[in-house]
Formats: structure tokens, C-alpha cells, sequence
């Protein structure tokens, strides 16, 4: 789980979702919970949590790469801080399946709109909640750390599954998802990441046609 700015009410929510996960967790559990700069976080004592504080915060393709290095398990879980997982969240997430899977968001509509964000598009894979096989993320060389700051390290990730022909999969999962509420800065658009990381990402992935494809779930269902 990955906790890319910390306030008092940032470090409440994760507090909240750490242990709604603890709690809700079925099968065997390595959490990380990865507080990429900003003041630590204190959490109840669980023999499945492990915290990773970094005091200078890192690009967010380090933070997991950095995180996945001493993992345990065979499937990852991206997971942000601001979801909110139900009771068995993990085995509907890790059916089996090949690729990479996405559960649906349930975003609060009244409350993007308060905080000058939209919804989640229902064809946009949600980077705020994500799974993969160990050894898909170990054959993509995890996530590309060209990537500065946030924005794009997951695109890249899931358009590099898709060109060496894993799918992206919708599961039978519906997480809780407080979008926006890990933000203390501007909107994507306004990030001068955002504007440096598509360039990178047109860079890398731009066909011969000229055309940039980008991963959806459009038509996908579980």
C-alpha cells in the first residue's frame, strides 16, 4: 500500500484502510506499507504489516519497486491508500486468472466534484487498486523508474503486459475508492509530472502510424 503524501487526515484514512484490510483479508497476507516522505505513521502491531518509511519521498515506480524487492507471495497487490477493501477482497482480486486484474471503483460523486476532480471512467483501468502474478511483474522488470514523481508508471506497466500479449481483466470485485483524498497538491493537469510523464510515455510506446495506444477495460467484464 503506498502513501504518497501524509496529513493528519491522509494518515487517518490509511490508518482506517490498513486495518479494514487486515480485518478483510481471508488468505495469506505480506501488507507493505510504503510512507514515501512525510511524517511517520503509527499503526496497530500485526505480524502481516510491514512499514517502509522513507523521509525523501521517490518517484512512485521506485516506491513499489523498492517495496516488491523483499515481498512475499506470489501475486502483488498495488493497492493506494485511499481504497477501501470488503471481506475477501484478495481471492476475488487473485482468481487465477492471467494478466492483470482491476476491480470496479465505487467513487463518491458529490465529493470529486468538491475537491474539482471527475470520476474514474468505468473503461479506465483504476490504478488505485491492481493485481499481477509475481512472475508477470518479474518478465516486465517491474515499473519503469524514467517515470518521475506520479503519473503514468502504471499505464506504462499495463501497455507493457499488453504488448507481450497478457490481458487486462475486470474481476467480480468492487472496492471503495476515496478519489482524491490522497492529494495535497494540484490537480493531475496542473502537475508538471503529469506534462513530463505523458512525453515519456508518447515517447516510448508511439507507434509506427504515428497513433499512442493506451490500456482499457472497454468491453471488458469479469
Amino acid at each position: 500500500m503506498l502513501v504518497y503524501a501524509v496529513t493528519p487526515e491522509i494518515a487517518a484514512m490509511t490508518q482506517r484502510n490498513v486495518a479494514t484490510m487486515l480485518r478483510n483479508t481471508a488468505g495469506p497476507l505480506d501488507l507493505r506499507v510504503f510512507i514515501n516522505g512525510g511524517p511517520p505513521v503509527a499503526f496497530e502491531r500485526d505480524e502481516r504489516l510491514t512499514v517502509i518509511y522513507q523521509a525523501d519521498r521517490s518517484s512512485i515506480a521506485h516506491a513499489y519497486n523498492l517495496a516488491f524487492s523483499h515481498a512475499e507471495g506470489n501475486v502483488y497487490a498495488c493497492v493506494h491508500n485511499d481504497v477501501e477493501v470488503p471481506p475477501g477482497w484478495d481471492s476475488l482480486l487473485n482468481d487465477g486468472g492471467p494478466g492483470i486484474a482491476f476491480p470496479e471503483v465505487i467513487e463518491d460523486a458529490q465529493d470529486c466534484a468538491e475537491r474539482g476532480i471527475g470520476l474514474t471512467k468505468p473503461y479506465f483501468p483504476p490504478g488505485s487498486c491492481f493485481a499481477l502474478p509475481r512472475a508477470l511483474y518479474e518478465e516486465l522488470g517491474g515499473f519503469d523508474e524514467m517515470y518521475e514523481d506520479c503519473h503514468f508508471e502504471d499505464t506504462d506497466l499495463w501497455q507493457r503486459a499488453l504488448d507481450a500479449g497478457y490481458p487486462l481483466r475486470r474481476v467480480a470485485l468492487r472496492v471503495v475508492h476515496g478519489r482524491g483524498k490522497t492529494r495535497t497538491e494540484l490537480p493531475d493537469r496542473g502537475n508538471g509530472a503529469f506534462a513530463r510523464n505523458r512525453g515519456v510515455y508518447i515517447g516510448k510506446f508511439r507507434r509506427s502510424d504515428g497513433s499512442v495506444p493506451l490500456p482499457t477495460l472497454q468491453g471488458v467484464t469479469p
